[in-house]
């Protein structure tokens, strides 16, 4: 974990040595979060209570969207270069 924010729904989790990370938290990210962490790539977002097996299903599916968008940004919108715009996930 990197950072949370001052009412503790909102985790940042980054792989060790990742420039990018994942936002876990109970609400859709505001435009205040996207400025103030641009790292963050993907969210999970868990609302209300679910069932073991959907959870574990959102879980793989905010990895695989992670794995994916961070491949993109490390290879960049030009093909080499890191960077690239954030689509506000």
């Amino acid at each position: 974990m990197v950072a949370r924010n001052t009412r503790g729904d909102s985790v940042y989790l980054k792989p060790e040595g990742c420039a990018f990370a994942l936002r876990v938290s109970n609400h859709a990210r505001t435009p205040k979060q996207r400025k103030n962490h641009p790292d963050a790539i993907t969210s999970l977002v868990l609302r209300d209570p679910t069932s073991e097996t959907a959870l574990a299903e959102a879980v793989a599916v905010a990895l695989r969207n992670f794995s994916g968008e961070r491949v993109k940004r490390e290879r960049g919108a030009d093909g080499g270069v890191a960077g690239g715009r954030d689509p506000g996930l």
